[in-house]
C-alpha cells in the first residue's frame, strides 16, 4: 500500500475502488437537502490505469490492503459552518456526513427506514404521540468527550425546537411549526420524543435528519469553535480547518465501526482532505494530475465524453433536486411588489417559461423538465404514495411554455411592462439557466436584468426576501411530503416563505396532513394541497436534474457515493491502491 501522503499520486496509485455495500447500500439520511443545493453541476474526470468502467469489488486487492492513505476530495463551493443541522448547503452537508451520523437512514432501494445511530424506535402509546428511541451503545465522541447517551439527544432535540445550537436548517426546512412538546430521557440510552398530537412526518422526517452531537462539547466550545470542529461519533473527525476553503479529517478509531452506525462500510482511508476548487476546468486538471482522488460533480457539458472514458467511472442518477424560481420577495423592488403579489402575474411567469429549453441549455439535456417538485424517483419513495399511481404529477403549466399567452395574461392583469431583477448563483449552470429565463421571459414582454452572487450571499438574499425573482436549487431532505408541503405555509409560520405567500385553504390542508394517520386519506389531502399551492405559483418549478458524479481515477465502482436526497456523500468504503 503506497503512502499517499508521501508519494505522488501517479498512474497505478490513482485507482479508487468501492467495497460492496451489500443489500443495504447507503442511501439518503437527509437531505438534502431540504436542503438548499444551489449552484453548478460540475466536477472532474480522471485517467486511472484500469480496464474500464465496471462494478464490483476489485478481486486482486486483499482486504488488509484497502486500509490507509489519504483521500483528496474536490468540492465546488465554500461553506460557512460544519455544525450538523445548521445549514443545508451541499458543501457543509458532504463534509458533515463523514463526521456525524443521523439516528436513522432512509434506504431508497428498500423504500424504508433502517437504523443509523439508533438501535430501534417505536410508539409506546395508542395515540402515537410518544416515540421511544433506543440509541446504540458504545458510540464514543471525538476528542475524548465520552460516550453518546440519551442526554445528548434530548439536549439536541430540545435546543433544535428552541432554535438554539441544534436549530438551523432542520428547524427551518423540516419542522417550521412542529407540534413537539419536547424530548425526555428514559434511561441512559433511551429517550422519548413527545408530540401534542400524532405527527405523521415524525419518523421519516426527524429521525433521518437528527445528528448525534456532544452536548457537553457544544456548550463548552461555543458555536464558532464547534462549527469548525464538530464533535460527534462518526468515522472521521475534523482535525484542521480553514473555514470555507479546506478541511482535514482523520479516521476515528475509538467508536463503533462505520457500518454499524448507518454507513456503507468500514472506514478505509486514514485521512480525508476536502478542498474547495470552484472552477470546473481546474478540478478536471487536478484530477488528471493526481492532485485529487475524488470530486463531487462533473460538468454537464462533459458528461457525454466522460461516459465514454474507460478510465473514469461516472455515475448518473436521477436526484431529488430541482430548480425553481421564487417570485416576489418581500424586500424586492417596491415598484413591482403589488404586481408580484398578484396570482395572475405569477401564473403568467410560469406560463412563459419553456422548461424544455431550460433543461437542455442548463443541463445539456441531463434532466427532466417539469412544473412541480416531484421527480419520478422521489414520487416512488414518498411515504404517502398510492401503489396504484406511478408518480405525483401536476400539469399546471405548459412544459414548452407559451409566451404569447403569458403576455396576454400580464396585460389582462394590468402589468404588461415590467423591469425585474433575476438573482442567481455565480456558477456556470446557474448562469446558463438564468440566461435562458431572461430570454423566454423577454418573449412575454418582461425586461429581465441578471444579478449573479456567491452561494452565501444567495442564501441570505433568499431568507431575507431581497429579490424580484430568485433562481435556486433545492433537494428533498426526506421522502415525507411534509417537507415540500410546508414551503407553502403562511410566512408567520414558515421561514422558507420569504415572498409572503398565504392561502388559508392550503394552511388548513397542511395541518390536516400532519395529523392524519390513514395513509390513503393523507395522500389525498397532500395532493389537493399541492395542486392548490402550485396553481398559486409563489414558486415556479423548472425541472429535475440528473446528477453526474465522478469517482476520480476509478475503474470499479459498485455503488453511487451519494444518497439521492440533498447530495449526501459517504466515503467510508472508498479505498486507494
Amino acid at each position: 500500500m503506497a503512502d499517499l501522503d508521501k508519494e505522488p499520486l501517479e498512474g497505478k496509485l490513482r485507482r479508487s475502488f468501492l467495497k460492496q455495500a451489500g443489500a443495504g447500500a447507503m442511501v439518503g439520511a437527509t437531505v438534502g437537502l431540504a436542503g438548499c443545493v444551489g449552484g453548478n453541476g460540475e466536477g472532474n474526470g480522471g485517467n486511472g490505469n484500469g480496464t474500464g468502467n465496471g462494478t464490483g469489488d476489485d478481486p486482486d486487492v486483499d482486504d488488509e490492503d484497502k486500509f490507509g492513505g489519504t483521500l483528496r476530495v474536490g468540492i465546488r463551493q465554500d461553506w460557512t459552518t460544519l455544525f450538523p443541522m445548521q445549514h443545508a448547503r451541499e458543501p457543509s452537508r458532504v463534509q458533515e456526513n463523514q463526521v456525524a451520523p443521523t439516528l436513522a437512514r432512509y434506504d431508497a432501494d428498500a423504500v424504508s427506514l433502517r437504523p443509523g445511530a439508533a438501535e430501534s424506535w417505536e410508539y409506546v402509546d395508542d395515540d402515537e404521540t410518544q416515540l421511544r428511541v433506543e440509541l446504540k451503545e458504545g458510540m464514543e465522541f471525538h476528542k475524548g468527550y465520552g460516550e453518546a447517551t440519551a442526554e445528548d439527544l434530548v439536549w439536541t432535540i430540545n435546543t433544535l425546537l428552541d432554535e438554539g445550537f441544534g436549530g438551523g436548517w432542520t428547524k427551518r426546512f423540516m419542522f417550521p411549526v412542529p407540534p413537539f412538546e419536547g424530548a425526555e430521557e428514559v434511561d441512559e440510552y433511551t429517550f422519548d420524543i413527545i408530540t401534542e398530537d400524532h405527527y405523521a412526518p415524525l419518523q421519516v422526517g426527524l429521525l433521518t435528519n437528527i445528528s448525534v452531537i456532544s452536548s457537553e462539547a457544544a456548550e463548552e466550545m461555543g458555536y464558532e469553535e464547534f462549527a469548525a470542529t464538530p464533535v460527534s461519533v462518526g468515522p472521521y473527525e475534523v482535525v484542521d480547518v480553514d473555514m470555507g476553503a479546506r478541511a482535514e479529517m482523520e479516521k476515528f478509531e475509538d467508536g463503533l465501526p462505520a457500518d454499524e452506525i448507518g454507513y456503507a462500510g468500514p472506514a478505509y482511508a486514514d485521512r480525508i482532505e476536502f478542498e474547495v476548487v470552484p472552477d470546473a476546468t481546474s478540478r478536471l486538471e487536478m484530477v488528471q494530475t493526481g492532485e485529487l482522488n475524488v470530486a463531487t460533480y462533473a460538468p454537464y457539458n462533459e458528461v457525454d465524453r466522460l461516459m465514454e472514458d474507460d478510465n473514469v467511472t461516472l455515475k448518473m442518477r436521477p436526484s431529488w433536486s430541482f430548480d425553481w424560481i421564487y417570485i416576489g420577495g418581500e424586500q424586492g423592488t417596491e415598484e413591482y411588489r403589488e404586481a408580484l403579489d398578484d396570482r395572475e402575474v405569477r401564473r403568467a411567469i410560469g406560463t412563459a417559461i419553456n422548461r424544455e429549453a431550460y433543461v437542455n441549455n442548463t443541463f445539456f439535456g441531463h434532466g427532466v423538465p417539469d412544473d412541480d417538485p416531484f421527480s419520478e424517483s422521489l414520487s416512488q419513495n414518498l411515504v404517502t404514495q398510492d401503489d396504484d399511481r406511478d408518480t405525483y404529477d401536476f400539469d399546471i403549466f405548459p412544459v414548452e411554455g407559451d409566451p404569447d399567452q403569458a403576455q396576454q395574461m400580464l396585460e389582462d392583469a394590468g402589468w404588461p411592462d415590467m423591469e425585474l431583477e433575476l438573482t442567481h448563483m455565480n456558477t456556470s449552470d446557474a448562469t446558463r439557466g438564468a440566461e435562458v429565463l431572461q430570454q423566454v421571459l423577454s418573449d412575454a414582454g418582461l425586461e429581465i436584468n441578471l444579478r449573479a452572487v456567491d452561494g452565501a450571499t444567495h442564501s441570505d438574499i433568499e431568507s431575507e426576501g431581497q429579490y424580484d425573482l430568485l433562481l435556486s436549487r433545492i433537494s428533498w431532505l426526506s421522502p415525507d411530503p411534509e417537507q415540500g408541503f410546508n414551503w407553502f405555509e403562511n410566512p408567520e409560520q414558515s421561514n422558507l416563505n420569504s415572498m409572503g405567500y398565504h392561502n388559508e385553504q392550503v394552511d388548513e390542508l397542511l395541518n390536516q396532513s400532519r395529523t392524519e394517520r390513514d395513509r390513503a386519506q393523507r395522500e389525498e389531502i397532500v395532493r389537493e394541497g399541492f395542486e392548490m399551492g402550485l396553481a398559486d405559483a409563489p414558486w415556479v418549478f423548472l425541472g429535475h436534474l440528473e446528477t453526474p458524479r465522478v469517482l476520480a481515477n476509478a475503474t470499479h465502482m459498485d455503488r453511487d457515493l451519494f444518497y439521492p436526497q440533498a447530495q449526501m456523500l459517504d466515503l467510508t468504503d472508498v479505498y486507494t491502491v
